[in-house]
C-alpha cells in the first residue's frame, strides 16, 4: 500500500512538472491587456522591419 501510496505520489508530481512547463509559457504576459497590445503593436512593427530588412537583403544579393 505504500508503495502505491509513492507511485501515485510520482505521478502527480510528473503531471504537475508537465502542467508548470505548459505556465511557463505563459510567464511572460503582462496582466495588463492595454500594456499587452501595445506589446503586440511593438512585436509586429518589428517584424515588419525584419521583413523589409530581409527584403532589402535579397533585391541587394539579385542585383550583385
Amino acid at each position: 500500500e505504500l508503495q502505491d501510496e509513492a507511485r501515485k505520489l510520482s505521478k502527480s508530481k510528473s503531471s504537475l512538472a508537465q502542467l508548470r512547463l505548459k505556465l511557463d509559457v505563459y510567464s511572460d504576459l503582462t496582466p495588463d491587456i492595454n500594456l499587452a497590445r501595445i506589446q503586440v503593436r511593438n512585436l509586429k512593427e518589428e517584424l515588419q522591419n525584419l521583413e523589409a530588412e530581409i527584403t532589402d537583403n535579397i533585391s541587394n544579393i539579385n542585383s550583385s
